[in-house]
């Protein structure tokens, strides 16, 4: 999580919250807090996670400052690499 933290941090990401999951988790979850509003930004996530989308009520209510909530997977590695990566 630290990792993906600095990743999108440096291109540009606000991060509010880096945390565990309470339980390992198979697959990578976005979950969409923006309600819509960012389509942009829900289409590179999608894409360089290959995530599915979901909304969460339980936590959306803990971060509500968050548009977005990326729950890392197990075998969570993005797949668009930041430009000055070799």
């Amino acid at each position: 999580a630290k990792q993906e933290k600095l990743r999108l941090f440096n291109q540009g990401a606000d991060i509010l919250v880096v945390g565990d999951a309470p339980a390992n988790q198979p697959n990578t979850t976005i979950i969409d807090n923006s309600l819509g509003k960012k389509p942009n930004t829900l289409a590179y996530l999608k894409k360089a996670y290959g995530a599915s989308v979901v909304t969460s009520a339980a936590l959306s209510k803990s971060y509500p400052a968050a548009d977005f909530i990326i729950v890392l997977g197990e075998s969570a590695v993005p797949k668009a690499t930041n430009s000055n990566e070799n």
